[in-house]
């Protein structure tokens, strides 16, 4: 995939890499990291935003005893150390 960057007013602006997360997404799965299975009440945030990292498969969701829990997957834990 190519990235070329575009003219932002004077200001010359890379298009971020969507396989590198960004702040929000780091700091989530930084939450979630070493943690095991944590309740979703524990890591509020919004639906959208979970569906995403859901989608790209760097966090996983499970119902155990009645509650939504996540976990970051090994494919989140590469992620999440990609230089930015």
């Amino acid at each position: 995939m190519d990235f070329y960057p575009e003219l932002k007013g004077d200001w010359l602006v890379a298009p971020r890499n969507p396989e590198i997360p960004n702040h929000h997404e780091r700091q989530f799965m930084q939450r979630l990291e070493g943690a095991g299975w944590a309740k979703a009440f524990k890591v509020s945030s919004t639906p959208g935003f979970i569906e995403k990292l859901l989608t790209k498969g760097w966090i996983e969701k499970r119902v155990i005893d009645g509650r939504r829990c996540y976990r970051i997957t090994d494919k989140g834990l590469t992620a999440k150390k990609m230089r930015i």
